[in-house]
C-alpha cells in the first residue's frame, strides 16, 4: 500500500478533530462503526487486498480507543477540579508568557491537597517570579475549567484544559528549586537558552533583541502586548513561533556548512539529524516544532542511508506521534495550521514550482533566479493559506490579506537573521572565535530592524483584515467542500475543472466577504459579558465599540472582559465608560486598558489609575450625566447621582437602559440590563426583554420572568448575552 502512513495519519487526524468537536457521545457509535467497517474491510477480498481501506478503518478505531481513553483518563478527573480551591506544589515547564499584564506557566501539578497527581495546568500570576522550568511553584490556588461556554467544557486544547490562579489574601508564592545533583535535563536545556539569549542580548540592543530570541527559540515572554499585536495585525505572527520554516533554514545551513567543510554525505545527515533533535528541544517541544522535526528526520534519515524519503507520508508518521502521545492535539489551532498548511504546501507546490521554471525558461539566468525566488515564496504562501482559510474562518474569525505582502518582503530576511543570531549567541563560548560576535551581531541587529520596521509598516494597514460572521463563514465552507466535491467527480470522468472551481470557490468567498460587511455594519449589538454580577456591557456596530462598566477586579472578570474583545476583533474602543468610581464598577479598569485601547475614557469622577488612563486619548469626567455618540445611530448616556447609576443606550429606535444601581424609579425603555436585585423589584412588564448579569442563582429568576412572558436572559455563568438591533428595530437575544 502506497503512504501507509499518511493514510494512518489523516484518518486519526480527521476522526479526532471531530470528536473533539462534538464529544463522547458519538465516539460510541464510530467505535462501533468503524469496527464494522474494518472487518467488512477485511472479509471482502477486494478491499483487503488494496489495504487502503482497511488501513483507514484501523486508524478510526485507534483514534476513538484513544479518545474514548484520554477522556476517561485525563479530560473527566481535570474538568472535575472546576471551582475548586486547593493547595497546589506544581513543577514548571517554560519559563512564562507575559500576555496583557499577566504571566502565564505550563506546569504539572504534583500534589494537590497533599495527595499525589499528576495534571497539566496552566498557572496565571499577576507579576513574573524568578522561576525556570523544573522549579516546583507551591501556594493556594483557584482551579478553573479552560474553554468553558454554556455548561460544556470544550475540548479545544491540547496544552491543558485547566488553569489555576492564586487565591486572594493566600500569600507568598513559594518557588522551590530542585537538588543541584539532580538537575534534570529540562532544568540544563533551558539554563543553557538563558544564557545563550544573554549572550546574544550583550551584543543586540533592545526590541532587535527580543525578535531575534523570539525567531531563535520561539519564546515570546519578553514581547509588549503592542509588538506582538503587530505582527498579528502583519499577518506575520507564524515567523516569531519557530515551525517547519525555521528547522528547514538551520538544517540546510548545517548541510552546506558540513558540505563546505568536506564532511561526508552520510556524516552530514547524522549531524544535521542530531541538530534538529537538540534545536526541537530548546524550543519546548511544541506541536508545531515536534511535527516539522518528525517529518525532517524522516527525509534526512531517509537520504542519510540512501532512501528517498516521501514529505506526505512523513507528514503522516509526524501526526501518528502527536496524536497516539495527546488525542486532543486534533483540536489544538496551532496543530491545525501547521498541520493543512505544510498538507497545502506539499501537495500543490510541486505543480506551481514546475509550471514557474516552464515559464521562466527563456529568461537569463541571473534575472530568473529572483524571479523565481519571489514567485516560490509567493506560491507557498498561496499554497499554505488554500488549506489554513476554513481554520483561519472557524477558529479566529478573521482573514488578513496582508500576510500574502508581509510573507514576500520579510521571510527572506528571516532566515539571515535567524543564523547571525545564533551565531552571535554561540560565539562567546569559542574562545579566540568571540571577536566575531561583534559582526555577526551587526548583521542580526539590521536584519531585526528591517523585520520591526516592516512589520509596523504593514500593521497599519487594518482595512486589509475581514471578519466575517460565522454563519455566513459557514455556509460559504459548505458550499466549497460541495463544490469541491462535484469537481473532483467530474475529474474523476476525465474533464478538466480546476480552472473553474477555483474560479467558482474564489467568487463565492468574496460574496461572502460582501455581504458580511455589508448587511451586518447597520446591526447594532448590545453585548452583557458574562462576568458573575459585575456588569459590563459591550455596544459595538461596524467598526465602532464601546464598553460600559469595566466590572470587579477578579481575575475572572478581567479575563473574560479581554476575551470577549479579542473574539470580536476590538482592539480599539470608541468609549469607555465607568459610571461609577469604585469596585464592582471600575475594578478591572487596569485590566481592559492593557487589552485595548480606548479614544476616550469617561468617569464620573477622576479615580487614581493614571498609567492606564495615559493610554487613553482624551479623559473625560462628568458631574451627574455624560452623553456621547459613539456613531450616527447610536447615543450612550450616562447618570450617576445620589438616587441612581444607569446607563441609556439608544439605538435603532430602541433604547436599553443598564442599571448599576436605583433606589427611586427605574428609566424606561426597551431592555432593561441589571442585577438580580434590581430585578426583583423592577415592573417586568414595562420592558420588552431582560438581561441578568449575575450568578447562578439568577436561573431562577430567568425562569420565572420567562413564565410570565417577558422575555429574559441571565448570564449566570452560561455565556454572554447579547441583543442584536437592525436598523427597522428589529431584534434577536443570543448567547454567545
Amino acid at each position: 500500500m502506497p503512504r501507509p502512513f499518511a493514510v494512518t495519519g489523516f484518518t486519526m487526524f480527521t476522526v479526532l478533530l471531530v470528536l473533539c468537536c462534538t464529544g463522547i457521545r458519538l465516539c460510541m457509535l464510530f467505535t462501533l462503526l468503524f469496527a464494522v467497517i474494518l472487518l467488512i474491510t477485511l472479509i471482502i477480498k477486494q478491499t483487503r487486498s488494496q489495504r487502503v481501506f482497511p488501513a483507514a478503518a484501523a486508524a478510526g478505531l485507534v483514534a476513538c480507543l484513544l479518545f474514548a481513553f484520554t477522556y476517561g483518563t485525563q479530560y473527566l478527573p481535570c474538568v472535575s477540579l472546576d471551582g475548586r480551591t486547593a493547595d497546589i506544589t506544581a513543577a514548571l515547564k517554560d519559563s512564562g508568557t507575559n500576555r496583557y499584564e499577566k504571566w502565564y506557566y505550563e506546569a504539572e501539578i504534583e500534589t494537590l491537597d497533599g495527595e499525589n497527581c499528576s495534571y497539566g495546568v496552566t498557572l496565571v500570576l499577576n507579576e513574573k517570579i524568578d522561576a525556570v522550568p523544573a522549579d516546583r511553584i507551591s501556594g493556594t490556588f483557584h482551579i478553573y475549567a479552560k474553554n468553558r461556554t454554556s455548561r460544556l467544557i470544550k475540548i479545544n486544547t491540547s496544552k491543558t484544559l485547566i488553569g489555576a490562579y492564586p487565591e486572594e489574601n493566600s500569600g507568598v508564592l513559594t518557588v522551590i528549586k530542585p537538588v543541584s545533583q539532580k538537575l534534570p535535563l529540562s532544568y540544563r536545556i533551558c539554563l543553557l537558552r538563558e544564557k545563550l539569549k544573554t549572550n546574544l542580548k550583550q551584543v543586540v540592543p533592545g526590541e532587535n533583541a527580543t525578535v531575534a530570541c523570539a525567531l531563535l527559540f520561539g519564546r515570546t515572554d519578553e514581547f509588549s502586548d503592542s509588538l506582538y499585536s503587530s505582527f498579528r495585525s502583519a499577518g506575520v505572527a507564524h515567523i516569531i513561533c519557530v515551525s517547519g520554516l525555521h528547522l528547514s533554514i538551520w538544517a540546510l545551513f548545517i548541510m552546506k556548512l558540513l558540505s563546505a567543510a568536506r564532511i561526508k554525505r552520510r556524516l552530514r545527515g547524522i549531524i544535521a539529524s542530531a541538530f534538529v533533535l537538540v534545536y526541537v528541544a530548546f524550543t519546548g517541544f511544541t506541536f508545531s516544532v515536534v511535527r516539522a522535526g518528525i517529518m525532517l528526520l524522516c527525509v534526512l534519515l531517509g537520504s542519510t542511508f540512501y532512501r528517498r524519503g516521501d514529505s506526505i507520508n512523513s507528514l503522516g508518521i509526524a501526526a501518528v506521534i502527536i496524536l497516539c502521545r495527546n488525542p486532543f492535539a486534533a483540536a489544538d489551532a496551532g496543530f491545525q495550521l501547521s498541520f493543512l498548511a505544510t498538507l497545502g504546501i506539499l501537495l500543490f507546490m510541486p505543480g506551481f514550482s514546475e509550471k514557474i521554471k516552464e515559464k521562466l525558461k527563456n529568461i537569463p539566468a541571473f534575472p530568473s533566479r529572483i524571479i523565481r525566488y519571489f514567485l516560490m515564496i509567493i506560491a507557498t504562501c498561496l499554497c499554505a493559506s488554500v488549506m489554513t482559510l476554513p481554520v483561519m474562518i472557524v477558529t479566529f474569525g478573521e482573514i488578513n490579506l496582508m500576510s500574502f505582502a508581509g510573507n514576500l518582503i520579510i521571510i527572506p530576511v528571516v532566515s539571515v537573521c535567524m543564523i547571525s543570531a545564533g551565531v552571535t549567541a554561540v560565539l562567546p563560548f569559542l574562545g579566540p572565535l568571540s571577536v566575531l560576535k561583534y559582526p555577526a551581531g551587526l548583521l542580526c541587529s539590521v536584519c531585526a530592524k528591517y523585520i520591526n520596521s516592516a512589520v509596523g509598516f504593514l500593521s497599519q494597514f487594518r482595512f486589509l483584515d475581514f471578519y466575517p460572521r460565522q454563519n455566513l463563514a459557514y455556509i460559504w465552507l459548505g458550499g466549497a467542500m460541495l463544490i469541491a466535491a462535484t469537481a473532483l467527480f467530474f475529474a474523476s470522468k476525465g474533464k478538466k475543472t480546476a480552472v473553474i472551481t477555483t474560479l467558482v470557490i474564489t467568487a463565492t468567498f468574496v460574496s461572502m466577504l460582501v455581504v458580511s460587511d455589508v448587511f451586518y455594519s447597520d446591526i447594532t449589538e448590545i453585548t452583557v459579558i458574562d462576568n458573575k454580577n459585575a456588569l459590563c456591557v459591550l455596544v459595538s456596530k461596524g467598526d465602532t465599540s464601546a464598553l460600559i462598566g469595566a466590572g470587579a477586579d477578579y481575575y475572572s472578570t478581567s479575563k473574560n472582559t479581554c476575551s470577549e474583545l479579542e473574539k470580536r476583533h476590538i482592539s480599539k474602543l470608541n468609549l469607555l465608560v465607568v459610571p461609577r468610581n469604585n469596585y464592582r464598577e471600575a475594578g478591572a479598569v487596569h485590566e481592559v486598558l492593557s487589552c485595548v485601547r480606548a479614544d476616550v475614557f469617561a468617569c464620573s469622577s477622576l479615580p487614581d489609575y493614571s498609567e492606564p488612563l495615559a493610554l487613553s486619548s482624551q479623559i473625560a469626567e462628568f458631574g451627574d450625566s455624560f452623553t456621547m455618540r459613539p456613531c450616527d445611530d447610536c447615543r450612550i448616556t450616562c447618570v450617576n447621582n445620589e438616587n441612581a447609576c444607569y446607563a441609556l443606550i439608544e439605538s435603532g429606535g430602541r433604547k436599553a437602559v443598564v442599571v448599576y444601581d436605583s433606589n427611586g424609579e427605574i428609566p424606561q425603555g426597551d431592555f432593561l440590563i441589571c442585577k438580580k436585585e434590581t430585578a426583583e423589584k423592577a415592573d417586568i412588564s414595562a420592558y420588552k426583554g431582560i438581561i441578568i448579569s449575575g450568578f447562578n442563582d439568577t436561573i431562577d429568576i430567568q425562569n420565572s420572568i420567562n413564565y410570565g412572558g417577558t422575555l429574559c436572559a441571565a448570564t449566570a455563568g452560561q455565556g454572554s448575552v447579547t441583543v442584536s438591533v437592525s436598523p427597522d428595530s428589529q431584534f434577536k437575544f443570543s448567547r454567545q
